[in-house]
């Protein structure tokens, strides 16, 4: 948990002696659109371009 709210993936706020944690939202939309970005098809990769041995770097 300590690393979750370390990162601001989750939130936390204290309810008597309980502790309530939370999803960040946002935060987790912006992580879930990159991985997305990463992972898609369509978008030019060089890690794509690598595998088809069109680098020109």
């Amino acid at each position: 948990m300590k690393a979750l709210l370390d990162s601001e993936l989750i939130t936390m706020r204290k309810l008597g002696n309980k502790r309530m944690y939370q999803l960040n939202h946002k935060l987790m939309t912006e992580v879930t659109e990159h991985l997305d970005n990463i992972n898609t098809n369509h978008v030019r990769c060089i890690c794509n371009d690598i595998d088809k041995g069109e680098c020109s770097s």
